[in-house]
């Protein structure tokens, strides 16, 4: 989690979003571990699961690249080196690509 918080202020907010859903059946609990560890990007409580389930995730993380308008991009299941160069050259070439297939208006 703190390496997507410092993702989330490493990207251009116009271009991109980090967002957290926890399947955390404490509420409080879930806000607690956010506050402790300094985590700003907008999270979710998806106490059952109901949200994990209907996009099918199977491994926890799992991470969903979506793009502005809904179109999942690519899923990327397992922890992942989010602060590492590599990683910040994937996400932007993943956001090049999905501009550059948009159908012109």
């Amino acid at each position: 989690m703190p390496a997507l918080e410092q993702l989330s202020k490493t990207l251009d907010p116009k271009r991109f979003a980090v967002v957290g859903i926890s399947t955390d059946e404490d509420a409080l609990l879930a806000e607690e571990f956010l506050r402790q560890t300094g985590i700003t990007f907008t999270n979710f409580l998806d106490p059952g699961g109901s949200i994990a389930k209907s996009i099918g995730m199977q491994v926890y993380p799992e991470t969903f690249l979506i793009s502005a308008d809904g179109v999942l991009l690519r899923r990327m299941p397992g922890y992942q080196e989010w602060s590492s160069a590599e990683m910040i050259a994937q996400l932007e070439q993943t956001y090049r690509d999905s501009s550059r297939n948009k159908p012109a208006h």
